[in-house]
């Protein structure tokens, strides 16, 4: 299963890098703002054994709880702010729930999967090129700073 998954994934990545098979880029939903972040893994049967400096260890940890102290410390003041806010407000009259909003990923529709070769594509870089050039004669035409 896992040589076919690769066989597969190496096939679209092929396809996608061939320019005469797709001359522009899918469209697609962008990630999310907020970073992936792996800090943490095992591997099955294999036992690791990790060297590092103690005092860059010292100082990655010290930078990490500085980090962790600023953001708390933000954390409670946005709090803070938002509560005051609420006391003025009724969520009916936001007519939106910002945390909500936040914490559900951003996805135009989860109904329907379209496989990448199906989905539209965005302009190729020569379309692109020249709606540039017809923007800037039509400013060049008008007089107007570009």
């Amino acid at each position: 299963l896992k040589n076919y998954r690769f066989v597969f994934f190496f096939k679209i990545i092929s396809e996608l890098l061939d320019i005469n098979l797709t001359p522009s880029k899918p469209a697609y939903g962008l990630s999310p703002a907020s970073p992936l972040c792996l800090f943490d893994c095992a591997y099955d049967g294999i036992e690791l054994s990790w060297r590092w400096d103690i005092e860059s260890l010292k100082s990655v940890r010290t930078h990490i709880l500085k980090s962790w102290a600023e953001y708390q410390s933000r954390s409670i003041m946005l709090r803070n702010m938002a509560e005051s806010i609420g006391l003025l407000i009724t969520d009916e009259d936001c007519g939106t729930n910002a945390l909500n909003d936040y914490l559900r990923p951003a996805v135009t529709s989860t109904k329907v999967y379209v496989p990448i070769r199906k989905r539209g594509t965005c302009d190729a870089l020569e379309l692109k090129q020249e709606k540039i050039r017809r923007k800037m004669a039509k400013l060049k035409n008008t007089g107007l700073p570009s």
